[in-house]
């Protein structure tokens, strides 16, 4: 048995599965609301290969209850795919509309690759 590719594959699969069941947390409990685009941030980040990357992070803001909320996105992407005032789906669960985010940030997709990978580490793991 390969203790560190036990405990990879262990972490992959345990973090995959939280994100996973994050996702259906907001797909089954959240409720969904039209905000904006308040400001787009750009900044820029070193890969491990030291190339620097330009990176775009949006706020977006929206009001419940005559209450108005601004929020950092918790996604960040390459590319600059939204613009300042743009309308946008946000996705927010009752009581909690600090940590609401955007619609289109919430998918599955990270989730699947982190348990994609720790599966076959888990199974080299035990068979080695």
């Amino acid at each position: 048995m390969n203790l560190m590719l036990l405990f990879i594959g262990s972490v992959f699969l345990l973090l995959g599965v939280c994100m996973l069941c994050d996702y259906f947390w907001y797909l089954y409990k959240a409720e969904k609301i039209q905000g904006r685009i308040t400001r787009v941030d750009e900044y820029q980040r070193k890969d491990r290969d030291s190339r620097v990357r330009t990176l775009y992070r949006p706020y977006f803001e929206f009001s419940m209850h005559n209450v108005r909320y601004e929020i950092k996105s918790n996604t960040s992407y390459y590319r600059k795919i939204m613009e300042e005032g743009e309308q946008v789906d946000i996705l927010f669960i009752p009581g909690h509309e600090d940590k609401a985010r955007l619609a289109r940030a919430n998918n599955p997709v990270m989730a699947c690759l982190f348990i994609v990978l720790g599966l076959p580490a888990l199974y080299l793991g035990v068979a080695s």
